[in-house]
């Protein structure tokens, strides 16, 4: 991937970003029924010019989803992020594969500071925000869209699979502590 110079200015502004991400909050927070306190995380607002990068095939929302209806029309399939792609329009599997690894962590962290929500469309915005910076720290190719919407998408693809091995996960070792406590 070859970089210009207004990426390599982006690039240390995403460093700068993800060194000042807060942690994950800790569960020694006070909670409550409202949103738990958390540190502030404060989205960068980094708008590319599309016509700098005319190999990126969906850059709008809109776009992916007209493709994904015409492949079902035709009875075509495609990957569900297929939309991931770098500057240069391609869907890389090892990076898609990485993207997910890296989201699991962080779904992780949440989880383990008790702020995952039980589903995407249910969490909160610090909880959101935290996802969102590191992750856009981590992964830039995730701003090559108009907006946040490759990375809400991912998001609302990939979350319900991590949620339901955490919960395989957990009805495991709830097991097991019944098994030792008996």
């Amino acid at each position: 991937m070859t970089l210009k110079n207004d990426e390599v200015k982006h690039h240390h502004q995403m460093a700068v970003l993800y060194a000042s991400a807060p942690k994950p909050p800790s569960s020694h927070f006070e909670t409550s029924k409202e949103e738990p306190r958390v540190p502030s995380i404060k989205l960068p607002s980094f708008s590319k010019d599309r016509d700098d990068y005319p190999d990126v095939t969906y850059w709008t929302e809109k776009e992916w989803t007209d493709w994904m209806e015409k492949q079902k029309n035709s009875n075509g399939s495609a990957d569900k992020v297929g939309f991931l792609t770098d500057e240069d329009g391609i869907a890389d599997k090892n990076q898609i594969s990485q993207i997910s690894e890296r989201a699991k962590v962080l779904w992780n962290e949440l989880e383990g500071n008790g702020q995952a929500p039980k589903s995407w469309k249910k969490k909160t915005n610090s909880a959101r925000n935290y996802f969102y910076a590191h992750m856009l720290a981590d992964f830039p190719d995730f701003l090559l869209a108009d907006g946040y919407w490759k990375l809400e998408r991912f998001a609302t693809i990939r979350f319900p699979d991590w949620r339901k091995a955490r919960k395989g996960q957990s009805g495991v070792l709830s097991l097991v502590f019944i098994v030792l406590t008996v």
